[in-house]
Parts: structure tokens; sequence; C-alpha cells
């Protein structure tokens, strides 16, 4: 198992129990939306990593998506705790930013490793690596 696998499985145990202990349990916390946001942005900065293709990082994208829905679905069964759209929301933002900001970073070329920008599919291909329809012996413009 990969660092980013073991990353995102602490990252993910970690927000599961934050979401799902009694609210008197924690401390009192500044700000819950911008908590639920950026866990779930670093969630999928992790799964983007992790994901290998457009079609896993679809795949990986929606699992976080249904499961911050779990989590706010169990929350109904816990004392203190219920159901919050805005909750959502913020889930729901958190993702989109963080494959915005991964997707800009690779199209930057500020990362070394363009695998995790190419897995949000939004690399154009460099002209060298663009077929071309000339026959051989022909430069194409």
């Amino acid at each position: 198992m990969g660092l980013e696998a073991i990353l995102f499985v602490c990252a993910a145990a970690a927000v599961c129990i934050g979401c799902l202990v009694p609210n008197r349990w924690l401390p009192p916390l500044p700000n819950d939306k911008f908590l639920h946001f950026a866990a779930f942005a670093v969630l999928t900065v992790l799964a983007l990593r992790i994901a290998d293709g457009v079609v896993e990082t679809a795949c990986w994208l929606a699992g976080l998506l249904v499961g911050g829905w779990l989590i706010e679905c169990l929350q109904t069964l816990v004392p203190d705790r219920r159901f919050c759209w805005r909750d959502m929301a913020a889930n729901t933002a958190g993702i989109a930013c963080a494959v915005l900001a991964v997707a800009l970073v690779g199209q930057a070329g500020l990362t070394d490793d363009s695998a995790a920008a190419d897995t949000v599919g939004w690399t154009a291909p460099l002209p060298s690596q663009q077929p071309s329809s000339a026959p051989p012996g022909f430069v194409r413009d």
C-alpha cells in the first residue's frame, strides 16, 4: 500500500471519528463548515494521487460525495448531531476546489508529478504528442 493510500485511510478515519462523536465530546470548534471544506479537500487531493485514469478518478470523487452524505445520515443516530445540508455543501465545495486546484497546478507545470493532473483528465497533450494526419516526411503546422 502506497503512502498516499495510508494517508487517505488515516485522514478518512479521522474525519469519520470527528463527525460521528457527540458534540459534547468535542472542544468548541471555530468554524464547522471550514473544517468540512478542508477535510474533504485533503481527502480529494489524496484520492487524486491514488486514482489511475479518468474513470477511477470519477469513482473516487463520487465515493467521497457518497461518503460525506453517509456521514451526515449517520449523524442522525448520534446524540447532539443532525443531518446538515450546509455541511454537505461544504464537503462538495472542498472536493470541487481540490479538483480545480490539482488541475490548475498540473496545467501550470508547477509540479513534476503530472499524474495527479492527468487523472483529472484536463491536461492538454504537448504538440509533440498530438497525432499527425500528414503523410510521413511532412511537418504539420
